[in-house]
């Protein structure tokens, strides 16, 4: 197998140690399994690769640092006592990564949390 080969038929392991850390190697891995197998977990993985997740608070690339780009994300406090994360917010406390939530409009509609900040 060439280094630029892709191993469809090899097992996940295999097209794990063929991609690394190349998010090259893993959209064409995402392109091939798309039109293979599909496997779930592994695309699930590659996807990972393909789109490097930055932390939270560092900066995307190209982004300017600084006060300004954290007032433009939404802070959004709970109304009433929640579950998150295995820990208890109270009434008030601000809830980190709301404006992320893929359901956050359910949410506010419920009256769990409400945005405090543009």
């Amino acid at each position: 197998m060439t280094p630029d080969e892709y191993p469809v038929d090899g097992t996940i392991e295999d097209v794990k140690d063929w991609v690394g850390d190349d998010p090259d190697r893993a959209r064409a891995a995402v392109a091939a399994e798309a039109d293979g197998k599909s496997r779930k977990t592994l695309l699930t993985w590659l996807s990972g690769v393909a789109e490097p997740q930055t932390e939270p608070g560092e900066p995307e690339p190209g982004e300017p640092e600084g006060e300004a780009e954290a007032s433009e994300t939404p802070v959004y406090v709970a109304t009433k006592r929640l579950r998150y994360e295995g820990d208890w917010l109270e009434v008030g406390d601000e809830v980190p990564g709301a404006h992320a939530w893929p359901r956050l409009e359910s949410w506010v509609r419920q009256r769990y949390v409400k945005q405090v900040s543009p």
